[in-house]
């Protein structure tokens, strides 16, 4: 019988290792742990069968202290990998830390040790001739062994009580009983008889780890996602393989079932009742017709964006399912987003319209703002430009220029005419600097140019050129019969700030040093430490002069 029933677990232990080898990329760590089980008890059992049909049924005493050193490992390993297996099958997620494994590893390699050694200290096994005994290191290793057994055991029942039926609480309890029931079995024995421990926990596990897989016992995740997703608001679809549909919870039946919106008469809060639209939505059926699941599925992965559905834009989320590295289906969470499209489009008008309308106010506050600093006849900068200008500025040029006999124009050809002559004057002016000096009107006849970035010869340079287009054209455009012409009078002081005030009084002083000596021309003037005393009477003044 006993040869017998070592056979029979031989077998199923076999085929325990060869079950979790099939399975060792899904889960991984659990069913790398069933084979390791399976391998142990195949080699336990098969060292303990071999013994007992070589030295027969009386001489077990004698062989036990040859046999349970040399199984010792196999032994050693079925606790600790009943622990990683019963925690990684409840939580699949979960996987233990180097401490850990080293922590587990230690046993195992101490009691290998001493199996080995027994021959010396005799602490796991006494022998004498014609019998044995067993050794306190042997009953540490025991005890150790059914706190870790007691502790995988106690991880499953803890999640059996609450998802599993009676019926099959009872079976795998009885399997765990038989597995147990070998080791106490022989352990009352005292070695006075052949070891069963390995037959009744080969057939044991290999029972309850059946039950576990094919009974789905312990498969806890998966039955609480789906209660959970029987509440989601969001839709979710479980997607297989081969594209079929899994599981769709009662949301996405009612996503993917629903009308189009229907008209109702569904008073709105105001005094005159008005029809308006409001969504009907069919009862979610049991199931979803195939051919509703591809199509959405088909538009899903054609659309860059939310999905147009029964009048309705639907998001979908889509999360691979991976067998280890292998994928094996995808999860879609389908949330329905048209009002919050809605809103956003609303927002987005809102929001266009309201940029639309602070363009047109900045339009309008810089056209406004410019037409303060703006002369309304020339165009040129006003005196209030010139007050919104740094105070002082190193390497500022300053130049000041009038037209000669202007109120003589005025006079004889009429203001009109006199206004084109400054219109074109000025023009003249922007037209030789561009950008890189500011031309101010600054009242009359009187106009005024300004720049930090021109050197003084480039200035006067651009002024002289002014002045020969203004003297050659003017009068000829505007028809009168002698020339008009400017003089123009140039200050700058390079490598010290000045203040702009002095050097509007230093531009005076060379203006009317050009008309002294003529008109028509333009005067430069480089300020020195010596000169700002005699022109600081005049910047301090009423400012400049008009003519």
């Amino acid at each position: 019988m006993f040869i017998a029933l070592s056979v029979l677990s031989l077998m199923m232990s076999g085929a325990l290792s060869a079950f979790g080898w099939r399975r060792h990329n899904r889960f991984r760590l659990a069913d790398r742990c069933v084979v390791v089980l399976g391998l142990a008890l195949t080699w336990w059992t098969g060292v303990v069968l071999v013994a007992r049909s070589i030295g027969g049924p009386d001489a077990w005493p004698q062989m036990a202290c040859s046999v349970l050193p040399t199984v010792l490992p196999a032994i050693t390993l079925v606790p600790p990998a009943l622990v990683l297996l019963t925690r990684n099958m409840i939580e699949p997620a979960w996987r233990p830390s180097p401490l850990l494994y080293a922590a587990l590893a230690i046993e195992p390699v101490v009691m290998t040790a001493v199996g080995v050694t027994n021959g010396w200290h005799h602490q796991l096994l006494t022998c004498e001739p014609g019998s044995a005994a067993f050794g306190p290191a042997f009953w540490i290793h025991t005890s150790y062994c059914y706190v870790l057994i007691g502790i995988a055991f106690a991880t499953v029942a803890r999640e059996l009580v609450a998802q599993t039926p009676s019926r099959l609480m009872a079976v795998n309890g009885l399997a765990i009983a038989i597995a147990i029931a070998g080791n106490v079995l022989t352990l009352s024995g005292d070695l006075s008889g052949p070891d069963w421990t390995p037959i009744f926990l080969g057939v044991g596990l290999t029972v309850a780890c059946v039950l576990i897989y094919r009974g789905r016992l312990l498969d806890i995740e998966p039955l609480s996602r789906i209660e959970s997703l029987e509440l989601l608001r969001e839709g979710v679809l479980v997607i297989d393989e081969g594209g079929g549909c899994v599981h769709a919870n009662p949301s996405a039946r009612a996503l993917l079932m629903a009308r189009t919106p229907q008209p109702s008469l569904t008073p709105q809060p105001s005094e005159t009742p008005e029809p308006s639209l409001t969504w009907k939505a069919a009862a979610p059926p049991t199931t979803l017709s195939p051919g509703v699941v591809d199509q959405f599925v088909a538009l899903a992965s054609a659309s860059q964006g939310p999905v147009t559905w029964a009048g309705r834009q639907i998001d979908v989320g889509v999360t691979p399912v991976l067998n280890g590295s292998r994928p094996v289906g995808r999860i879609l969470i389908l949330t329905d987003v048209t009002d919050e499209h809605r809103t956003r489009a609303e927002l987005a008008a809102a929001n266009d319209a309201l940029r639309v309308r602070l363009e047109e106010i900045e339009t309008l506050r810089a056209d406004l703002a410019e037409r303060v600093v703006r002369d309304p006849l020339t165009g040129l900068y006003n005196r209030a430009f010139l007050d919104q200008l740094p105070a002082e500025g190193v390497g500022r040029v300053v130049a000041l220029l009038d037209i000669d006999s202007f109120k003589q124009i005025n006079d004889e050809r009429g203001h009109q005419v006199g206004d084109e002559v400054l219109i074109r004057v000025a023009a003249a002016l922007r037209g030789a600097f561009v950008d890189e000096a500011k031309v101010v009107r600054l009242g009359g006849d009187e106009m005024l140019v300004v720049t930090d970035s021109l050197g003084v010869d480039q200035v006067c340079a651009g002024l002289d050129a002014a002045r020969s287009a203004i003297a050659a054209e003017v009068h000829r455009a505007l028809g009168i019969d002698r020339a008009v012409t400017v003089s123009v009078g140039v200050a700058s002081r390079r490598h010290q700030p000045v203040a702009l005030g002095m050097l509007v009084a230093s531009a005076d002083v060379a203006l009317y040093e050009a008309k002294r000596r003529g008109r028509n021309r333009v005067h430069r003037v480089d300020l020195q430490a010596t000169d700002l005393a005699a022109v600081e009477p005049l910047a301090q003044g009423a400012g400049v002069a008009r003519r």
